[in-house]
């Protein structure tokens, strides 16, 4: 588990944002803008940092946190696994176990159309180019509508 959690926090009852980067430093910029937009949208949750995409599906399929995950933001190109395949993973998971699908926002430096389409084939809900800014990431969980579903 991330160190930046608390220990006291009950992660079974607490909504869950999975942001992930294998750069340690963006992790942080991006975590900080995600606080900064659910402050202005006046919504409570924590935060787990992930540094790749085989982090992100140990968290996914993990049966203390899973059902609190409610958003997941993965940037493209990580070690291990990029963010497209650990998208495709958590979309064949939750189509077997007939689970709501999990919104996902993928961040990349990619501006090409064909990388863009296969992002957005892979899964994700959302394709936003880095770096990200608050305004982008503002206005994307305003359209997964987090203020009213959440």
């Amino acid at each position: 588990m991330p160190s930046d959690l608390s220990p006291n926090i009950d992660l079974e009852k607490k909504d869950l944002i999975l942001i992930a980067d294998d750069n340690h430093l963006i992790n942080d910029v991006n975590k900080k803008i995600i606080e900064t937009c659910l402050k202005k949208l006046n919504l409570d949750y924590e935060i787990i940092l992930c540094t790749d995409g085989i982090d992100i599906i140990r968290n996914v399929i993990n049966e203390n946190i899973k059902k609190s995950i409610k958003c997941i933001l993965t940037d493209e190109n990580m070690e291990f696994l990029n963010g497209s395949e650990a998208i495709k993973f958590i979309r064949k998971l939750e189509a077997k176990n007939y689970l709501e699908k999990i919104p996902i926002i993928s961040v990349t430096s990619h501006e090409d159309k064909t990388i863009v389409n296969n992002i957005i084939s892979s899964g994700a809900n959302h394709v936003l180019p880095k770096p990200l800014t608050v305004s982008a990431m503002l206005n994307t969980l305003k359209v997964l509508d987090f203020s009213s579903n959440y």
